[in-house]
């Protein structure tokens, strides 16, 4: 053999390796329990080359882990309960099972979602509409240094808001952001100021927040009235239906992401079943171009983005199970991949952060 066909033998030799060896990505599911027989987090490896899911497989059983974030091998999880649970689990840099390393109460009733900084958690009650904010150890320990922040607000949906209802929270820099649906408010709490608050449309029922990557826009997904606003200094600039113009079923919106680009932004519509897709004006930050896909979407009760941007996953909370769908990168489009996993009750997607 010459030495120029070892070279390329090694090179291919190499090559193989590489591509037999692409990092899968970690993905943790959180459920309900209380429906249908899950038993709590599950966890599965996504293929980052094909988007093809490993099959769930246990990682904790813990009661209605709607909500988990997983970050530095540590993951959180919510137990959304009327006695409200917040859980501190270790990731086994082998199994990918958790451990539990502690948990605390979580200050309030039904936990529902929780947003993890360096040095902090802050959990959102939607039962009683307190929010908890917990210090984290250096080993990434629940602390019991907590502070409990209580919202009392109402709006004018007599089924829905007849009292706050924490939603969403986020710990961006030296601030606590809140998301009350009761209420039609975003409230924000700078640390040493005085908190100031955004008011959403009456009856809107904010649910969750993204944001643009350079962060200039913020987009709030209202559940009740199924729109998005979108927000530039403390400024509604824009409100867009996520429905489509001819549409009279009930349906009630869950959650939005923006694409890692920042061209594209998606919304997931429970009773409309589907996920729309809308275009970003990279000048403006306003949406356009409405697009729906609904094909094996049932009850969306979350989605996410694999980081890199080319794979969008569903979890769908009333047909036990998660679908995966490839996206266009130069238009965002959603086209299914064929990828779907079995999980009973799917409520929450979210990747490893190393």
């Amino acid at each position: 053999m010459t030495k120029t066909s070892i070279t390329t033998a090694a090179i291919s030799l190499l090559m193989g390796q590489v591509m037999t060896t692409a990092q899968s990505l970690d993905v943790y599911f959180g459920t309900y329990t209380s429906k249908d027989g899950s038993k709590g987090i599950y966890h599965s490896l996504l293929d980052p080359q094909t988007g093809e899911l490993s099959d769930p497989e246990l990682a904790a059983t813990t009661p209605n882990p709607s909500f988990v974030v997983a970050k530095n091998n540590r993951l959180y999880a919510v137990s959304e309960e009327d006695k409200g649970m917040i859980k501190a689990f270790s990731i086994d840099p082998e199994t990918r099972k958790l451990q539990l390393l502690n948990e605390l109460p979580s200050g309030g009733t039904y936990p529902c979602h929780l947003a993890v900084g360096e040095k902090l958690l802050a959990a959102a009650n939607y039962g009683d509409g307190s929010v908890i904010e917990v210090g984290l150890d250096t080993n990434g320990t629940l602390s019991s240094r907590a502070e409990i922040f209580r919202i009392n607000g109402k709006g004018p949906n007599l089924a829905r808001q007849s009292s706050s209802h924490a939603h969403w929270v986020d710990l961006p820099g030296n601030e606590l952001w809140t998301v009350d649906l009761g209420s039609d408010s975003i409230i924000i709490r700078p640390k040493g100021q005085v908190p100031w608050e955004i008011k959403l449309s009456a009856g809107a029922g904010p649910r969750h927040i993204a944001r643009s990557p350079d962060q200039k826009y913020i987009y709030v997904i209202n559940e009740l009235d199924n729109t998005i606003a979108v927000i530039k200094d403390r400024t509604i600039i824009q409100t867009i239906s996520t429905l489509p113009d001819d549409y009279r079923g009930e349906s009630a919106c869950a959650a939005i992401r923006m694409h890692p680009s920042g061209n594209f932004l998606y919304a997931s519509n429970r009773g409309h079943d589907s996920i729309v897709r809308f275009i970003v004006d990279p000048a403006s930050g306003m949406l356009s171009a409405k697009e729906f896909e609904n094909r094996g979407v049932r009850w969306p009760r979350d989605f996410n983005i694999t980081p890199d941007g080319r794979f969008c996953l569903i979890a769908n909370e009333k047909s036990d199970s998660v679908i995966v769908f490839s996206i266009d990168q130069n238009n965002g489009k959603l086209t299914p991949n064929g990828a779907r996993v079995a999980i009973k009750s799917p409520t929450c997607i979210q990747f490893l952060h190393r």
